[in-house]
C-alpha cells in the first residue's frame, strides 16, 4: 500500500511586535528592508509567496 501524495506549502513570512522590544519608528526600518527584499524575491521567482500580517506596514510602504 502507498501513502498518497500531499503537497507542502511553505509560506515565508513576516511578523511585526510592535513596541515588543524596540518602538514603533525603531522596527521601521527593518521592516521596509524586509518588505523591499520580500518584492526583489518575488519579482525574481513570480511561482514564491509571501505573507505579511500587519496591513499598516504596507500602508506605510505604499
Amino acid at each position: 500500500m502507498t501513502t498518497p501524495r500531499q503537497d507542502i506549502h511553505i509560506v515565508p513570512n513576516f511578523h511585526y511586535d510592535v513596541a515588543y522590544l524596540k518602538s514603533h519608528e525603531d522596527y521601521l526600518p527593518t521592516c521596509m528592508r524586509n518588505i523591499i527584499e520580500a518584492l526583489r524575491i518575488l519579482d525574481a521567482h513570480p511561482e514564491y509567496r509571501f505573507l505579511i500580517e500587519q496591513v499598516i506596514l504596507l500602508e506605510i510602504f505604499w
